[in-house]
């Protein structure tokens, strides 16, 4: 258990993550109580614009530095406290991390932001290294990664474009670990003609007010896209093909993300559309972890879902995973990417578990988290 005494909350976030990073698992406390094996003490002095931090451990500093910080510079502020913070655990812990200080952000977000304003690549490596102490290893992963999205992006029109998100807010039923908008899609299916009213009536504000510029991609999500029948997914995508210019997006992806939504009918209904990318979701190859995260889909539906949608014809298709969820285990985990390579999707996108507070996860329905 590690203690977080702050006098303001600011950033407690921020020094959570990093104590999570160097504590994988621990918990936290927020007053000073039993069982807690050190403090992080944080004190901001908005008098003279000063951050200090202190390791209080057995009630002894064990070390500690207030440093000037200006909190109208939420970026700046943040960076400096969380390079204070990763200098005192990397000094209690002895370790470094490949990412640095870097937490809650895509680290080719920091790289391609500099190389679109034509900062040269050392350049970039000396800022990443000094201000978030990311390894030189880290870094070049980093650019190496955004000079691909540089490539990929150079085709969307960003002076006139625009991409098209449809979020359709039901699900066969909610996972464990889920904090997304989604309702049973068992609950609502009475009132599905009032929802595809209203969202008839949001696609023509959308598409008259965005008239005369360019809809670069268009993105299915959830919820669960598939969790609708195929004459209502017909009927939405019909509407979009009426109401939008389609014939300069890149790419049209719908989210068939639980397997068990999928059927041979929706999948040909989207193929009809001219679909060029769908999502199949597995979450994990492993079915006790699948049981328990109450994703209702056995190992073999993915399979055959997979398979299926090879059959109608889709030459696009990712599989997302998690790591970390409740009973998979490093062995498991390497068992799901292996079946996944086997597969050979087109992309494999990668989440590690995130407990959000809305989450079922992180409620009455939690689980036991020693095993993450």
């Amino acid at each position: 258990m590690i203690g977080i005494l702050l006098n303001d909350a600011s950033y407690e976030q921020d020094i959570r993550e990093l104590l999570m990073a160097f504590y994988p698992g621990e918990g936290f406390a927020h007053e000073r109580t039993g069982g807690v094996d050190f403090y992080v003490e944080g004190t901001y002095e908005p008098e003279s614009g000063t951050f200090s931090l202190d390791i209080l451990e057995n009630e002894e500093k064990k070390a500690g530095a207030a440093f000037p910080v200006s909190y109208e510079n939420r970026l700046e502020a943040k960076t400096a406290i969380k390079r204070e913070l990763y200098g005192l655990l990397s000094a209690r812990t002895g370790k470094t991390l490949p990412w640095g200080t870097l937490t809650g952000i895509r680290p080719t977000k920091i790289a391609l932001s500099r190389l679109d304003q034509g900062v040269p690549e050392e350049e970039i490596r000396e800022f990443m290294e000094k201000t978030y102490l990311t390894s030189r290893e880290k870094i070049d992963l980093s650019l190496e990664i955004a000079e691909r999205e540089k490539e990929l992006l150079s085709h969307i029109d960003y002076e006139n474009g625009y991409s098209l998100y449809v979020g359709i807010p039901f699900c066969p039923t909610t996972c464990l670990y889920c904090s997304f908008t989604s309702y049973p899609i068992g609950a609502w299916e009475k009132k599905m003609d009032q929802y595809l009213a209203a969202l008839f009536k949001e696609l023509d504000y959308v598409a008259e007010t965005m008239k005369g510029r360019t809809l670069d991609t268009v993105y299915f999500g959830g919820g669960t896209p598939t969790a609708l029948k195929a004459e209502e997914l017909d009927a939405i995508l019909t509407r979009i093909g009426e109401r939008f210019d389609l014939s300069s997006v890149k790419e049209f992806t719908v989210e068939a993300g639980r397997p068990d939504s999928i059927t041979e009918d929706k999948l040909k209904t989207l193929r009809a559309h001219g679909i060029s990318r769908i999502s199949i979701n597995p979450q994990t190859m492993k079915q006790e972890t699948l049981d328990i995260i109450g994703r209702k889909a056995s190992v073999e539906q993915v399979l055959t879902a997979y398979r299926l949608a090879r059959e109608v014809g889709f030459d696009n298709i990712n599989m997302d995973i998690i790591a970390g969820l409740p009973t998979d285990t490093l062995d498991s985990f390497r068992h799901t990417v292996e079946r996944l390579l086997e597969l050979g999707p087109e992309n494999i996108t990668v989440h590690t578990l995130s407990v959000k507070r809305s989450a079922d996860l992180s409620g009455e329905k939690a689980v036991d988290l020693s095993s993450l």
